[in-house]
């Protein structure tokens, strides 16, 4: 079985740079001891690797999109996913692909998977990684429509936490939502090599350590809070802040607050980590500490847990899906710095009754790379019986386009009605007769490209209505373009 996986940026097989890299590169190690054949499609950039990838757009296309983009970012969308969906069939053609998996980190992975489906009819899967659905304030409207379309189209939609999964299925986007975490490398349930320099910059002292991009919902603000209340307790504590603070203007409140404090010399700003120094930082610190008001899961948890550490965390999402007992840390409500005092230092109080050992047991029957395989070989298998499944498919108007072209056309009714079904495959309107007989056919054939871009976007807007097509009637057939927007507006 062939995988094409849609993701943000194709990470290094070894040594990661990237945020999440080393993530990526175990989930698609984990495909691979399960057995399938992966071939990636990044949206990103990509750093070096052995991996097989297929041809993203090229340079003028991607300068194209851009200008498009100006002007609007459906069209955008519309543009550069047909302009993906053409490489993929490309592709396709020789090395049949059976499934896509859509790896949302952003949302450009789940539209190009929809895309696809719709030009090629290749089944596909997102998994959600995202706080978008978290922060939808007023409900499903906060959702942009053309990433709720995706989630319709899509043939299984799995969450990285149960959390973020029921909060998808409040939002009304889908009923049932499964639930696949993060896989974690093997390297990382073992001591690096280099200790790092974190425990000669700390010294023999109780180490807090929190590391993550610090944008203002993770709260670092809180962490340093209730640091301070616990060093009154116990001086012997030291925290160390990996990861670079998101603004200049939260780097400053940050630093009057620890100022105002006077912790200064027994907390470290670190500045940005890469994966290697966070590997070494959560072997050498002695608990983590996340103090989020939102996560999907909490990446620094599994990652402590693998190191065998215990954790202090809000319930924020995530976090409370791998802390399910109190042998692996503690779970305290978000926003409230005493309660977090309280667990940080009944960590400390109680760290001897923390068993590493069975700490990292328990993350590696859940995260590594070894436990997620089978889980992804259950959710393609049940995909491809989905697909086959007389009963379940769907009631499409579908006709290739070699079938076309066999199909004898005598009758008039017989005409229209594959014509339409042609239109319908091509996702754009037949044309009615040359434009003009000055006009280059070059540049009639780009002018109607574009106007059907516009046209589509039109329809999503609602500003087109079925009754106004006055304008378009000289450049199109009418009927089958009134045809055309029922058969759009109906169809998920």
């Amino acid at each position: 079985m062939r995988i094409l996986i849609i993701l943000e940026g194709v990470p290094s097989e070894f040594k990661s740079q990237s945020i999440k890299g080393d993530t990526v590169t175990a989930m698609i190690r984990a495909h691979k001891a399960a057995g399938f054949n992966i071939v990636l499609l990044p949206t990103g950039i990509e750093e070096k690797h052995n991996w097989e990838t297929i041809d993203t757009p090229k340079f003028f296309q991607k300068l194209k999109s851009r200008m498009i983009r100006i002007f609007s970012k459906r069209c955008y969308y519309y543009y550069i996913s047909s302009c993906v969906s053409k490489c993929v069939e490309k592709y396709h053609q020789t090395k049949e692909i059976d499934v896509m998996l859509a790896d949302c980190t952003s949302g450009v992975q789940a539209i190009y998977a929809a895309f696809i489906k719709d030009q090629i009819g290749i089944p596909f899967v997102i998994r959600e990684h995202r706080s978008l659905y978290q922060l939808a304030i007023n409900g499903i409207d906060d959702i942009p429509t053309i990433i709720r379309r995706s989630f319709l189209k899509a043939d299984q939609i799995l969450a990285v936490s149960p959390q973020l999964a029921e909060t998808i299925k409040s939002l009304g986007l889908r009923n049932y939502i499964e639930c696949l975490p993060i896989t974690l490398p093997e390297e990382f349930f073992y001591k690096p090599k280099d200790k790092g320099p974190f425990k000669e910059m700390v010294g023999n002292h109780f180490i807090f350590a929190g590391w993550t991009r610090w944008r203002y919902i993770k709260r670092v603000d809180l962490l340093i809070k209730a640091f301070s209340k616990v060093f009154e307790k116990r001086p012997d504590a030291r925290l160390v802040i990996a990861g670079n603070i998101e603004t200049t203007e939260q780097q400053k409140t940050i630093n009057n607050l620890i100022s105002e404090l006077e912790i200064e010399p027994y907390v470290l700003f670190y500045g940005f980590a890469t994966r290697q120094e966070i590997h070494q930082l959560a072997h050498s610190c002695d608990c983590c500490v996340i103090p989020s008001d939102y996560e999907t899961l909490g990446i620094p948890a599994l990652e402590a847990i693998a190191a065998g550490k215990p954790v202090v965390a809000t319930r924020c999402g995530g976090p409370e899906s791998i802390i399910t007992s109190d042998l692996l840390g503690r779970i305290v409500e978000k926003g409230d710095s005493d309660l977090l005092t309280q667990a940080m230092l009944s960590i400390i109080d109680n760290i001897e009754s923390f068993d590493s050992e069975y700490i990292k047991e328990i993350a590696h029957k859940r995260y590594s790379e070894s436990s997620t395989k089978n889980q992804w070989k259950n959710v393609y298998r049940d995909i491809i019986k989905k697909v086959n499944s007389p009963s379940k498919k769907r009631n499409r108007l579908f006709v290739s386009r070699n079938k076309l072209k066999k199909t004898p056309t005598k009758k008039k009714e017989e005409r229209e009605r594959i014509g339409f079904m042609k239109v319908i495959e091509r996702g754009r309107f037949q044309k009615m007769g040359r434009l003009s007989k000055k006009l280059p056919a070059s540049m009639e054939k780009a002018l109607i490209e574009v106007l059907n871009l516009f046209i589509r976007v039109f329809i999503d807007m609602k500003i087109i209505k079925p009754n106004s097509f006055g304008i378009f009637s000289p450049l199109f057939q009418y009927y089958k373009y009134k045809k055309l927007i029922i058969f759009y507006q109906e169809t998920p």
